[in-house]
């Protein structure tokens, strides 16, 4: 299911929908996280193809393997081939085969896979004949596929060839009214439901990780809470958990970054028994508190003055409970 209300999801849906039930292949093309398997699932569900739906991950596939598992072999090919394979072009005739990753596919094997797209048919390794396929293509490529282009790491007229239908999936930070519904849809998944104090906790974040990071923090949160509800603490820890303690990430390119992260925006979400939770989690220590916060003292000492807590009266009851045990 996709869910998304901003302009850039509402025209890639419009796209598939107009053009899924056509022969024309389809480009997704995105960074990594931003949905391009789920798209490449919906735009078969939308063709009314009956073959099945096969997901390669070209990265994924050793270059001396990658003429025969694309492919397919006969027995007796080359040494190990005991029995005749169909490789995964043939294997999805019929239906619709996701290449993943295309960039990663080596010079040679995107020359040979040109070949298979602009004639229908499949060179089996060690067969004398070309098996004739029904080939329905969708590719997905990363964000920066011009720079593959002008480096000559991936084929212009390969590029040409599967960019019948180019669909753009941008990152969730340039669609941030995504945010919400698809946090919304994540929980309910799990049978959960998010509570309203949570909306600035997923909007002040910058999601380097895009959906697929977004489905990891509301997995997590939903292991923090017990019972139907996700907090406002519970999402924030979610998105700690995933993050280095110096909470910087790795961009695209390999370039440092640092990630929105605000835990003083997570402190001024949290209710007073969460606080308390907190505080007594860590022995009503306010420097331990603060810190697993990743809050400064003064903020921390603030929070408390404002949510009405006494932090000395809190730790004679802990005391005076502790001693009546």
């Amino acid at each position: 299911m996709i869910v998304g209300r901003s302009p850039s999801i509402i025209r890639a849906k419009a796209l598939v929908d107009r053009y899924a039930r056509t022969r024309l292949p389809f480009l997704l093309v995105g960074a990594t996280g931003t949905g391009k398997e789920l798209f490449a699932q919906y735009i078969h569900h939308c063709s009314g193809r009956s073959g099945p739906f096969l997901d390669v991950n070209c990265g994924a596939v050793p270059r001396e393997m990658a003429e025969s598992l694309l492919f397919g072999h006969r027995r007796g090919s080359f040494t190990g081939a005991i029995e005749t394979v169909r490789g995964y072009v043939e294997g999805s005739s019929g239906g619709t085969l996701f290449l993943d990753e295309l960039t990663a596919l080596h010079l040679e094997g995107q020359a040979k896979l040109l070949r298979v797209l602009e004639t229908g048919a499949v060179p089996v390794l060690g067969g004398l004949t070309k098996v004739e396929v029904d080939l329905r293509v969708v590719a997905a490529v990363p964000a920066g596929i011009l720079r593959e282009l002008d480096g000559g790491r991936f084929r212009r007229d390969l590029y040409q060839r599967v960019a019948g239908v180019v669909v753009e999936l941008l990152p969730l930070s340039a669609r941030m009214e995504d945010v919400i519904p698809t946090a919304d849809h994540f929980a309910s998944l799990q049978g959960r439901r998010l509570e309203p104090a949570v909306a600035p906790i997923l909007l002040n974040y910058s999601w380097p990780g895009n959906v697929r990071e977004l489905r990891q923090v509301i997995e997590r949160a939903g292991q923090l809470v017990d019972d139907g509800v996700l907090s406002a603490a519970a999402v924030a820890e979610g998105i700690a958990l995933g993050l280095p303690s110096s909470e910087v990430a790795r961009g695209d390119g390999g370039n440092d970054r640092r990630v929105e992260y605000d835990p003083a925006l997570l402190l001024s979400a949290m209710s007073r028994e969460e606080l308390l939770s907190k505080l007594e989690a860590n022995g009503w220590h306010a420097g331990r508190t603060a810190q697993s916060l990743r809050v400064g003292r003064t903020i921390f000492f603030a929070a408390l003055r404002g949510k009405g807590i006494r932090l000395r009266e809190r730790k004679l009851l802990a005391r005076d409970a502790s001693s009546r045990e």
